[in-house]
Order: structure tokens, then C-alpha cells, then sequence
């Protein structure tokens, strides 16, 4: 009788060699420095092409700049302005057959401690709606987000104003372009206690007369006052306002794209795990599957962990529209097997696509690139 390593053995083989099916969406995401040449924007069709891709996450704006030729944000300086090479990308992908969705960083805004010279710029025409932590109520904490691990500077979701910015620039996508969907991502706070911004302290006391920075600055006190479950109480109704803000955002870039054009995708990359994303950075995106704001959702299932990955599939597993989430596989933190071994537990679940992360990582490694080529080869049962 076999023994209990053995058989541990023969299903760890069955995993890395077991066939991965022709699943009907398999993503790519391409980060805007492929858009910086036209030979590198033909560079990732062919790539595409390789790896059997059905569809492109192509990033046209991050950092508060657009990749691309526009006139609603900042283009990115060192981009020629004549030169269109995401335009060139989408011809074509739209050749080989392969559907291309416009990748926007949302409230991501900028990462550097210097602000950035054009005045047109979000950080320099939405101040207000800065966020920041208690400690740091500055636009100068750059320094303070690094130490803690945060990306940069977001706007605060509430900004109407920068609402309307993004549906600009959707809309001028949209017209511009044959997309066939947008794809929003960091639609979220930056961090659990990074929330304050003076246009959102404001609002929240509007609705609630009470400033949260000052019972968060001075939270012993209102212990005092107003006791445990008083604070328990003020956190629940402050995580729910976050919460809302961002699902409000998404509802009404929802809408928009309806009237613009209805039969456009609209989908998120998401936290991996939903009650982080939820708590943590108040991305409730399982609720935005069951209230129907966007198509589908990417997660971001990136780390390495193979026990971690597993869990997050476990918990999105079990929401009611799991068919609408597609799965987000890391390749630059992972061994080329460890993303085979993710791709057959991938087959053997209730999802039906994945998206990989990312193109740049596959260019800038020929040796790697090679190797997911000749997996996707053989998973597939096709010749390379």
C-alpha cells in the first residue's frame, strides 16, 4: 500500500502537469511604460499572442498622468503628445482578436515628497481632498506614508469634482478609442487609518456634527464622555461612510459608462482577501457584486503562499456571484512552477478566468518569459 508521502507525491504531479482547460478569459496586465515606444506597444500584442491571451489591462493613467494623448489629464512629460502608441497597442490586439480595457488608477494620485509642477495636475487642483493620517495632516507626508508602507498621496472619494474628472477622462477614452471595457483600479483608502481629508471632515460633519479626526486625535477623552460602546458606535457609522463613499463613487462611474456605452465592461482589481479589502481599506467589493456596480472583479491573489492563495479563493468561493471574479496570479514574487501549480488549483475551482501580473515583469526577463510560454504550451496541449 502506498504510503502517505507517496500518494502526497503523485498529487503534487498531478497538479503541475494536470491539462489547463481553454478557459474563455485569460488577462494580462501591462503597466504604462510598455506605452512608451510603439515597437515595445506591438511588443506586448505578440507576447499577448504567445500566451493566448483573451484580454489586455492596458494602464492610460496613474500617478494623476494619462499615457496617452489627452485633453482632460496631465500627459505624462516624457510622453510626445503625437505619438499615441496605446492607439497603436489596440489596432493590433484588435487584429489578433485579443479585447482591450483601459486600466485607470483611481485615487491613487501621486508618490513623490516633491508635488508635481503642473498646476493642472489632481494634487495641485484637488488639495482638499487629500488624504491623510491623524499624525500627519500635512501635503508634505510623504515621508510618513513610506515608513509606513503606503504608496503615496489618494484623493478622498467624496470630491465630486475629481468624480467628474474621472468620468471625463472615461468619456473621452471611450469616444477616443474601440475599448471594450475599463478596468478601475486602487479604488480604495490607501490605508485603515489614512482617511482624513478637510472636504471628507467636512462632509462627515454635516451628516454627523462631529469632526472624526478630533474624537480619533483625542479618543481617551471621549471614552471618558461618552464611554466604550459610544466609540464602538462612532467607528461603526465612520467605517460605514468610508465604505459608502467609495461604493457611491463606483455607482455613479457605473452609470456613466451606461450612458456613454452600454455594452462596455466595467471591471475592478480588488484586495485578494474580502475582509481586509472590507476593513483594512474599505474596498466592500462583495457587496458590489451583489448590488451589481461593476461586471466582474480581478483579485489581486499575488502572493506566493500557496496556502494563502487557496484561502482567498475558499472565502470568494463561497459569494453567490463567484462567477463574475476572475482570478489576479503574481509572476514577479513566484517561481514560474509555483505559477503552474496556481493555474491547476485555479482549474479545479468554481472560477473561470485569470488574469497575470504582469506584462513589464515578462519583458524585462526573457529566461522567465520563456518558460510561462512553454507552460501555457503544454497546459493547453498545443504545440509552442
Amino acid at each position: 500500500m502506498p504510503s502517505l508521502k507517496h500518494l502526497v507525491s503523485i498529487f503534487i504531479a498531478i497538479l503541475f502537469t494536470s491539462a489547463l482547460p481553454a478557459k474563455e478569459h485569460s488577462g494580462l496586465w501591462v503597466v504604462r511604460y510598455a506605452l512608451s515606444s510603439q515597437k515595445e506597444a506591438q511588443r506586448v500584442v505578440q507576447t499577448a499572442r504567445d500566451l493566448h491571451i483573451t484580454d489586455l489591462y492596458v494602464q492610460v493613467y496613474a500617478l494623476g498622468q494619462a499615457w496617452y494623448p489627452s485633453n482632460v489629464a496631465v500627459v505624462y512629460p516624457r510622453l510626445k503628445k503625437q505619438n499615441d502608441h496605446f492607439a497603436v497597442l489596440l489596432t493590433q490586439a484588435k487584429r489578433a482578436g485579443i479585447r482591450v480595457h483601459a486600466w485607470l488608477n483611481v485615487f491613487f494620485i501621486w508618490a513623490n515628497e516633491k508635488p508635481p509642477a503642473n498646476r493642472n495636475h489632481p494634487f495641485n487642483r484637488f488639495r482638499e481632498s487629500i488624504l491623510n493620517p491623524k499624525e500627519a495632516q500635512s501635503l508634505e507626508s510623504y515621508a510618513w506614508f513610506k515608513k509606513q508602507g503606503i504608496e503615496g498621496f489618494f484623493i478622498d472619494p467624496l470630491d465630486q469634482q475629481y468624480r467628474q474628472f474621472i468620468k471625463d477622462l472615461i468619456t473621452e477614452l471611450v469616444y477616443g478609442y474601440g475599448l471594450d471595457g475599463i478596468h478601475l483600479d486602487y479604488l480604495r483608502y490607501p490605508e485603515k487609518e489614512v482617511t482624513f481629508s478637510a472636504m471628507g471632515r467636512t462632509k462627515f460633519r454635516q451628516f454627523y456634527f462631529v469632526d472624526p479626526l478630533q474624537i480619533m486625535g483625542k479618543q481617551q477623552e471621549y471614552i471618558k464622555r461618552y464611554g466604550l460602546e459610544g466609540i464602538a458606535d462612532f467607528y461603526s457609522i465612520y467605517r460605514n461612510f468610508l465604505r459608502q463613499n467609495i461604493d457611491i463613487f463606483l455607482q455613479t462611474v457605473q452609470q456613466h459608462l451606461k450612458n456613454l456605452k452600454g455594452n462596455l465592461l466595467l471591471t475592478c482589481a480588488v484586495k485578494a482577501d474580502t475582509r481586509q479589502a472590507a476593513d483594512t481599506y474599505y474596498q466592500n467589493w462583495k457587496n458590489w457584486l451583489k448590488k451589481q456596480l461593476c461586471d466582474e472583479i480581478i483579485m489581486m491573489n499575488y502572493l506566493p503562499d500557496t496556502q494563502i492563495f487557496m484561502d482567498n479563493l475558499n472565502r470568494a468561493a463561497a459569494i453567490e456571484e463567484h462567477k463574475k471574479i476572475r482570478i489576479g496570479i503574481a509572476l514577479y514574487n513566484q517561481s514560474p512552477d509555483s505559477v503552474r501549480q496556481k493555474l491547476s488549483l485555479l482549474h479545479s475551482s468554481v472560477f473561470d478566468g485569470f488574469a497575470l501580473f504582469s506584462y513589464n515583469y515578462l519583458s524585462e526577463q526573457p529566461g522567465y518569459l520563456s518558460r510561462i510560454k512553454t507552460i501555457v504550451a503544454t497546459e493547453k496541449g498545443l504545440k509552442k
